[in-house]
């Protein structure tokens, strides 16, 4: 509940564009790595109807199943979905992709896309512009790594690198193009 609280929600502007193309009462909307359904519930919201979501730690599904209960949410990594080819309309992932942007789940994500489906990633980013927001986060950025080396993050851009693997640049010809919207969560210091 904590987590749900605290993380932050997507402004309309950025859901409607992850939504660009795709009728959201008749396509098939796949989400993967959802959470505890900060998305989802926008994703409903916008009129979702054929929904599902892919969520791989157990903690973040039994509180999905609290906070969506209207939503499946299974059991699945983004590297191994469970759906037949070309199964969907639109892939979202939010707050997320960063952690499993490698060329295995682009494949797989490319797999269960209809031809001509939209992959939407979205993430949220604090406003550097703001000096105490700028200290917070170069104070948790001092500390950024992990056992494994560096903590993967959309502001580190690895992320990216993904689709230029010939696999992905076959499954996303088009490569990525960024959106920016703006989403002030007010805070306190």
């Amino acid at each position: 509940a904590l987590y749900a609280r605290v993380r932050p929600g997507y402004p309309p502007e950025a859901v409607a564009f992850a939504l660009d193309g795709v009728d959201p009462g008749r396509a098939t909307t796949l989400e993967i790595a959802s959470g505890t359904g900060i998305l989802t519930k926008l994703l409903v919201d916008a009129g979702c109807k054929w929904l599902v979501a892919a969520e791989p730690v157990a903690e973040m599904r039994e509180q999905f199943a609290q906070d969506v209960p209207n939503v499946r949410c299974i059991d699945a990594p983004a590297n191994a979905l469970p759906f037949e080819d070309a199964s969907f309309d639109a892939v979202l992932v939010g707050q997320a992709f960063h952690w499993f942007a490698d060329e295995a789940s682009l494949v797989e994500i490319g797999r269960v896309l209809r031809p001509g489906g939209r992959l939407a990633l979205l993430w949220n980013l604090e406003d550097d512009g703001v000096p105490w927001v700028r200290d917070v986060r170069a104070a948790y950025e001092a500390h950024d790594t992990g056992p494994r080396g560096d903590v993967p993050q959309y502001r580190k851009g690895k992320w990216v690198d993904a689709f230029d693997a010939p696999l992905c640049r076959a499954a996303f010809p088009d490569g990525v193009d960024r959106s920016f919207f703006d989403h002030a969560m007010p805070t306190t210091r």
